[in-house]
């Protein structure tokens, strides 16, 4: 390749660069906005709160929220910093900003597979599933996330001390290929138990699956299209959200203002596309 060509490539890189950042922008804006309004639904009406079979898919929209504005700021960074000839971020700034998005993705992973175990549980061992006190398992399953996620973020600073990466548009730039291999195969792994339930496997497993399998033959695609991984995770956030609203009658007849004569006995609620009855 010519050095023209070469300068080409990298400015269409960075135009690329560009694009993604505001898609991402955008998906936060969307996906906070969705999973506020969850929280308030279970914060407004008593009978999710007390239904304890939902508290996974409350702990799902918290953090779906809690992600997409934490994150923010690294993405605005790298709005306001972007030059259309060079990039040349703040390493120790990106590791920092962008620390929301290695944990959120395993907390999200270990509670969408306690989801996953939880239904298959009620569907072909019911009498089992009656004695699990759901509260504390959904306290176990946060915990065991929560858990995960903190190792991945030590790992994440401690496999990638700070380095400068000329054109390099994301955070998956200034982390070690260590870590990359770790965190393309333990999210595959993770993913495994959760391929049945069709948002996460769109928007999770697939990116997961890619950046393993090509961090294994030695090319990174994150210098390719950017931070695609946190586009990923509030697109399965919004559809999360969307999902939730659409199968939750409760939630349905507060956004219509209808009244109601009485509180519903069954809940149907969509946690990670599978769809929960009560």
């Amino acid at each position: 390749m010519t050095e023209r060509e070469s300068l080409f490539m990298g400015a269409f890189s960075n135009e690329v660069y560009l694009g993604t950042y505001f898609l991402i922008l955008l998906l936060q804006l969307c996906c906070a906005g969705i999973n506020g309004l969850i929280i308030a639904f279970f914060i407004k009406l008593s009978a999710l709160r007390k239904n304890k079979h939902l508290r996974l898919v409350a702990y799902l929209s918290v953090g779906d929220f809690l992600t997409a504005i934490c994150e923010a700021p690294y993405i605005i960074y790298m709005i306001l910093n972007w030059n259309p000839v060079e990039l040349d971020f703040n390493p120790l700034y990106i590791l920092i900003s962008s620390i929301p998005l290695p944990m959120q993705l395993k907390i999200s992973a270990i509670i969408t597979i306690g989801i996953a175990l939880s239904r298959n549980l009620a569907v072909f061992f019911p009498a089992k599933f009656r004695k699990i006190e759901q509260s504390y398992y959904s306290e176990i399953v946060l915990l065991t996330g929560i858990s995960f996620g903190i190792l991945d973020a030590i790992l994440w600073f401690a496999l990638s001390p700070p380095t400068r990466q000329l054109n390099c548009g994301t955070s998956g730039c200034f982390v070690s290929d260590q870590f990359r291999y770790y965190w393309g195969i333990s999210n595959m792994a993770n993913r495994t138990s959760t391929g049945i339930l069709i948002s996460s496997l769109f928007f999770l497993t697939a990116p997961s699956v890619c950046v393993g399998v090509v961090e294994l033959i030695g090319y990174s695609i994150f210098k390719l299209v950017g931070p695609f991984y946190s586009a990923s995770l509030m697109a399965s956030g919004i559809c999360n959200g969307i999902i939730f609203i659409g199968c939750n009658g409760d939630a349905r007849r507060l956004m219509s203002n209808k009244p109601k004569h009485s509180m519903t006995q069954t809940v149907s609620v969509a946690g990670r596309s599978v769809v929960i009855r009560y």
